[in-house]
């Protein structure tokens, strides 16, 4: 209800100490949010004679979860927040944990034609049948798809990212894309702090938000994306690609279907 409500807890004895327990039924869209004294202490005898305060920080995550819902932009606003009571010097340590309840949301991402095109049709049928939102990266994989669902491939001829391939289209597809190139720049960007602000429009960043979106852990780094697709490819995409210093590299002797 836009509300911020402190959580509800009763103190209990446990051994010798002194401990807050609660309750909480959580609903969907409902943020979760907890901070270490260091946030509600910031500007303590400096800025602020008496600290932040839990009025002051629920003043904040009230106006940031009503403009930016999303849980990394409420833990980057209120630890900027902080920083600027401290006067950028270090303080008391800060740290703010942001959890958002939402459904479970799944994204597949199709990358490269079966080596034995006998078994394109199986594939595509397993992708399409999935749940959630659906990506291809590669103009070959997005004609294969194109011919089975008997829709033609569209292109953007716009990019903000010269170096960037154009978005394509393709009917019952969320998002469609250049395969290696983008996928590169993916990597990139998952790791660039300031991309939530950005306004880019092209293939890579698109993608960044799909996965922002549909993968569940707030923070994604470059060694946990690698586990991902060491894992979670399939043995023909391995085939096809190998990953070496946190780049997609084309194994040499399926190039032809690839490309």
């Amino acid at each position: 209800d836009g509300q911020v409500t402190p959580f509800p807890v009763e103190k209990r004895q446990i051994g010798d100490k002194l401990v807050g327990v609660g309750h909480l039924q959580l609903l969907e869209n409902d943020i979760l949010v907890a901070v270490s004294d260091g946030v509600i202490h910031a500007g303590l005898g400096a800025l602020l004679k008496l600290g932040w305060g839990w009025k002051g920080v629920a003043e904040e995550l009230k106006d940031v979860c009503y403009r930016y819902p999303s849980v990394e932009t409420i833990t980057r606003r209120i630890a900027g927040c902080c920083e600027g009571y401290y006067l950028g010097k270090p303080g008391d340590d800060t740290t703010v944990v942001a959890v958002k309840v939402h459904p479970t949301r799944f994204l597949s991402l199709l990358t490269g034609p079966p080596k034995d095109i006998d078994n394109d049709e199986k594939v595509i049928r397993r992708f399409i049948s999935n749940e959630g939102k659906k990506i291809i990266a590669g103009g070959s994989t997005a004609n294969m798809v194109g011919r089975y669902l008997d829709e033609k491939v569209g292109v953007s001829l716009t990019s903000d990212d010269p170096n960037v391939p154009p978005i394509g289209y393709l009917e019952g597809i969320d998002l469609v894309t250049e395969g290696i190139l983008t996928l590169n720049v993916v990597i990139e960007r998952l790791q660039d702090k300031n991309l939530n602000d950005s306004t880019l429009e092209d293939g890579a960043t698109s993608r960044y938000w799909q996965v922002q979106q549909s993968i569940l852990p707030i923070k994604i780094r470059i060694s946990r994306l690698r586990s991902i697709l060491d894992h979670r490819f399939s043995e023909n995409c391995k085939k096809y690609y190998k990953i070496k210093e946190n780049r997609f590299i084309l194994n040499g002797s399926d190039q032809r279907r690839i490309l």
